[in-house]
């Protein structure tokens, strides 16, 4: 869903920068501005949901090694294990 997202993001970002260059190329400051103020908007929501993208791979590979690892171990301990099966993954 994530990938998605960014997707979808992008697609209206790109839209965006048409809009404002073409706004630039009329002499419309205002709309360059208004056009530029949603870009930063969107980049903001690409970042979330690369964020949250991120964050799930995390619990992903951490649930992985609790599984491959003692269940009973703390979370300081799963996590030097998570790390390096998260980058073999």
């Amino acid at each position: 869903m994530t990938q998605g997202n960014i997707g979808a993001l992008r697609t209206l970002r790109d839209t965006l920068v048409e809009q404002r260059r073409a706004a630039a190329k009329s002499g419309d400051a205002q709309a360059v501005i208004a056009a530029q103020q949603h870009i930063v908007i969107i980049d903001a929501a690409i970042a979330d949901e690369r964020a949250l993208g991120q964050a799930e791979k995390d619990e992903e590979a951490m649930g992985r090694a609790i599984k491959r690892g003692n269940s009973n171990a703390d979370i300081g301990e799963v996590s030097i294990v998570a790390d390096p099966i998260k980058r073999a993954d």
